[in-house]
């Protein structure tokens, strides 16, 4: 596909997501807000907008529009949490909607601490601890999985053929 035909047949599919949710158009910070003052939400609804989320990021980003995934992750993160918060008898909502967010973004990004602080800074930092652990649970269960192919390669320091003075990326990088 050319180039310049990219963005537009991005911004279509957008423009298509809109009809079926709101939720997918922009990174899902206004969305989370509006979410909070709302007591009660459908499962199905917090599900769909994770869903359509996950796709209008991707398409976002393939079709060369500005924006990224990071906050979109945590929105994601947000709408699973509070979906699953009424079938979790004695959860505390907002530990799971920070454990979850941070999870989110850690499962693709592998920046447990970086994730962690900027989701206990944004959700207040009495939470790390929880999500903190969440972080780290989701790096343990991801850590063979990369979506990102850009993501610079870590080294292990163990390996037999580890150069602590090499700078060149590994081959194939």
């Amino acid at each position: 596909m050319p180039a310049v035909a990219r963005p537009v047949l991005g911004g279509a599919v957008l423009g298509g997501f809109a009809f079926v949710t709101p939720y997918a158009l922009t990174n899902g910070e206004v969305h989370m807000a509006d979410l909070n003052g709302v007591a009660h939400v459908a499962a199905t609804t917090l599900l769909l907008a994770a869903a359509m989320k996950i796709v209008a990021s991707a398409v976002t980003v393939v079709s060369g529009w500005n924006g990224g995934f990071i906050i979109p992750l945590f929105f994601i993160g947000y709408c699973l949490a509070r979906a699953t918060t009424g079938h979790l008898p004695g959860s505390d909502p907002w530990i799971l909607a920070a454990g979850a967010m941070a999870a989110a973004n850690v499962g693709v990004t592998k920046t447990p601490i970086g994730s962690t602080l900027v989701v206990t800074e944004m959700a207040g930092l009495t939470l790390l601890p929880p999500t903190l652990i969440a972080s780290l649970v989701s790096l343990l269960l991801t850590s063979g999985v990369g979506l990102i192919h850009t993501q610079r390669q870590r080294f292990d320091p163990n390996e037999q053929d580890f150069d602590p003075d090499d700078t060149a990326y590994p081959e194939g990088a």
